[in-house]
């Protein structure tokens, strides 16, 4: 298994008891998140579908890339790696 650091965004910081990062294990982002729901639970409910599947509105980074554009969750991590979760931002122009 990888050692990973997993950046938290600030409106999930209340599962992981204020962190902003935590270390979490895995070969696959899957098994990062995983590590990271039995440290702290809840954070799977709040990225998944009831399905398992990430939810649209929620994008997971490995280093500068978009899990979404590699192999989902199924993208590995090598130690070291940082995962970021982020939240998609949906906008327009006020006029």
């Amino acid at each position: 298994m990888q050692s990973v650091t997993i950046k938290i965004p600030s409106m999930l910081t209340r599962l992981s008891k204020g962190q902003r990062s935590v270390a979490a294990t895995g070969n696959t982002v899957r098994e990062a998140i995983t590590d990271l729901e039995r440290q702290y639970p809840g954070f799977q409910a709040q990225l998944y579908t009831h399905e398992g599947e990430l939810h649209t509105y929620v994008n997971i980074f490995v280093g500068s890339e978009n899990s979404r554009f590699l192999n989902g969750l199924d993208t590995k991590v090598e130690g070291g790696n940082t995962i970021q979760i982020l939240p998609a931002i949906a906008g327009g122009c006020v006029l």
